[in-house]
């Protein structure tokens, strides 16, 4: 504790003389305001031994618009379609590397497409000012035009059920899922 004069007001309105007041110098262990116990830090990858964020945190990442970095959920959503796509095309060992390529394309595509419809999700379809966020929903327009180009190069457009292969069961459950799919 450090003793240091100041000037404040006495007892006397309108008198200023000089007080002694009394500043405590910060401890070395920092301590909770309200309950006073000593908080214990926790070692985190994400801060430095100072308490400082590391470069490249993703603590408070949201969305990742402005990042050059993708987020976690986002690139596992990228790798999950590609292995997907790959075991539904036949594994990696039997597909060319121009078709791999497409593969790629296409769940990086879809990607873009999640992060771009989570920030209008999440920031709405109208800016602060009342303007409709018009260049994010092109952009989305067109991400989703790419990604059904991709898909017709790759031949994976929907195809059609053939009604008079399938039996009696198979056809009513086939109804009954067009009856809930339908609003």
């Amino acid at each position: 504790m450090t003793r240091t004069v100041g000037f404040g007001f006495g007892d006397n309105a309108g008198t200023a003389g000089a007080q002694v007041v009394e500043k405590q110098e910060p401890q070395s262990s920092p301590e909770d305001c309200v309950s006073g116990a000593v908080q214990r830090t926790v070692p985190n990858a994400q801060r430095a031994s100072d308490g400082r964020f590391l470069p490249g945190h993703r603590i408070n990442a949201t969305h990742g618009l402005e990042s050059a970095r993708v987020p976690a959920p986002y690139a596992e959503l990228e790798r999950a379609l590609l292995e997907r796509s790959l075991a539904d095309d036949g594994g990696l060992s039997e597909i060319p590397a121009r078709r791999l390529s497409l593969h790629e394309y296409r769940s990086l595509i879809h990607r873009k497409v999640w992060q771009v419809s989570d920030a209008l999700d999440a920031r709405g379809l109208f800016d602060k000012r009342g303007k409709l966020r018009v260049a994010w929903l092109q952009r989305l327009e067109s991400l989703v035009t790419q990604a059904v180009r991709i898909d017709s190069v790759l031949g994976l457009e929907r195809r059609t059920k053939d009604l008079r292969t399938m039996t009696a069961e198979q056809y009513v459950r086939h109804d009954r899922q067009q009856q809930e799919n339908q609003p």
